[in-house]
């Protein structure tokens, strides 16, 4: 193996290791935002329940 072909390996590794990160980001905005809005819907169907009785 020539050094080049490491160094692209490693730099390939980097590369791979950040878009994961990227990912892991994405899901955990994603979760946030989920969760935010289940909370949006629980809130208006407890004030829809309010406002009928």
């Amino acid at each position: 193996m020539h050094l080049t072909d490491l160094e692209t390996l490693e730099a390939w590794n980097e590369e791979q290791k950040s878009q994961k990160q990227i990912v892991k980001s994405l899901k955990m905005l994603s979760d946030e935002a989920s969760d935010s809005i289940n909370q949006k819907k629980i809130l208006y169907k407890v004030s829809f329940f309010d406002l009928s009785f």
